[in-house]
């Protein structure tokens, strides 16, 4: 099972994306902002990375 925050925002920006792995399930967050996705990424404790793309 996936569970997906979307995003919709207009114009170009950088999108943080935190991907989870639990188990059989996998888990994404996107975020807009570096320093709240490194906050949220430090919450988990393990299992997660933290990825980029524009």
């Amino acid at each position: 099972m996936i569970y997906m925050k979307k995003t919709i925002l207009k114009g170009d920006f950088t999108m943080w994306v935190i991907t989870v792995f639990e188990k059989k399930e996998v888990r994404i967050f996107e975020y807009t902002d570096k320093v709240e996705a490194t906050k949220a990424l430090a919450k988990f404790k393990k299992n997660a990375v933290l990825t980029y793309t524009k």
